[in-house]
């Protein structure tokens, strides 16, 4: 009678026969990668189920309860299906399960950081539009400090000119008065000897 076994190849695919007759059932393991890199704790938890499956690869694996009800049909097809296809069906529903609700919580977390970016878009255009403005601010009080340094320096030239000629008169005041005072003395004297 013909062998009935289940094999596992590398690539999870699952083949089970019945009269020589194989059929596969391919397990995706592509969305677990991702995951296993995700964390650390579950690529323990992949990494030990991996290893189990990769030993009962290389010491091409043989269920014993199969060998010992090859004239049960309907066993090996019962033990085949709700045992090692149902296993792994529910390991890759469980991770699919897990995947999910990861890939839930990081779009969460980057629809905040989404907000968060957008926000700080936001408040970076506003400081740029002050910081245009205090910019404008500072070259105007500039433009007025210089106008007023320049102001004050015609202004205080001005004032030293006017602080210049008012010495001139003042001392041609003087001179004027000192004239008038000899021409009066002159005139005193000449006064008194023409009395005499």
């Amino acid at each position: 009678m013909p062998g009935r076994e289940i094999r596992c190849t590398v690539n999870l695919d699952i083949w089970y026969s019945i009269n020589g007759s194989y059929t596969s059932y391919h397990v995706l393991l592509d969305q677990f990668y991702d995951y296993i890199s995700y964390s650390k704790h579950k690529r323990c938890q992949l990494s030990d189920r991996l290893a189990i499956v990769r030993n009962q690869i290389q010491s091409k694996y043989t269920i014993p309860e199969i060998r010992n009800l090859w004239n049960d049909r309907s066993n090996i097809l019962n033990i085949s299906s709700s045992t090692t296809l149902d296993d792994f069906r529910r390991t890759c529903e469980e991770f699919k399960a897990e995947l999910e609700e990861d890939n839930l919580y990081l779009q969460n977390i980057l629809e905040e950081e989404v907000e968060t970016h957008r926000q700080n878009e936001k408040r970076i255009r506003e400081l740029e539009r002050e910081y245009s403005q205090c910019e404008s601010e500072i070259q105007s009080l500039n433009r007025e400090i210089e106008w007023l340094e320049n102001s004050s320096e015609e202004e205080i030239l001005e004032l030293k000119s006017e602080i210049f000629t008012l010495k001139s008169q003042l001392y041609q005041a003087r001179k004027d008065i000192q004239d008038k005072d000899n021409y009066i003395s002159s005139l005193e004297k000449k006064l008194l000897e023409s009395e005499e």
